[in-house]
C-alpha cells in the first residue's frame, strides 16, 4: 500500500533542505501489505491528512468514503478525470491513520 500523492507539491518543497525531516513525523506502522515509502513517513500524519482533504482530486473521494456515499453518475461526471479514475478503483483505497492509501 502506498499513500496517494498530493496534487500540489507544496508540502514536499516545505521540507526540502531540512536536516532532520522525520523529527516531528509519525512513522507508518509496519504491516504486511504496507510497503516502505521514501517520502510518506517524513511528514506528520495530520499534515498529510489535511493536504489530502484539501486536494481537489482526493477531497471528494475522502468525503464520499467517509460518509459511505456513492455519488450518482451526474455528480461523478462533474469531477476531474483523476477523481473519476480513483472512484472506479475505490476497492483498492484504504485509510491508514486517516491518510488515504492505494493498495496495489
Amino acid at each position: 500500500m502506498l499513500p496517494l500523492a498530493l496534487h500540489s507539491s507544496a508540502l514536499v518543497h516545505q521540507h526540502q533542505g531540512s536536516q532532520d525531516l522525520a523529527k516531528d513525523a509519525t512513522p507508518i506502522e509496519a504491516e504486511e501489505d504496507l510497503l516502505d515509502c521514501n517520502w510518506a513517513d517524513i511528514f506528520p500524519v495530520d499534515k498529510l491528512h489535511q493536504e489530502q482533504e484539501n486536494d481537489p482530486d482526493l477531497g471528494p473521494i475522502i468525503t464520499w468514503l467517509n460518509w459511505d456515499y456513492s455519488p450518482p453518475q451526474e455528480e461523478l461526471s462533474l469531477q476531474s478525470p483523476a477523481t473519476k479514475h480513483l472512484w472506479l478503483c475505490r476497492a483498492q483505497l484504504r485509510f491508514r491513520k486517516r491518510v488515504l492509501y492505494y493498495k496495489w
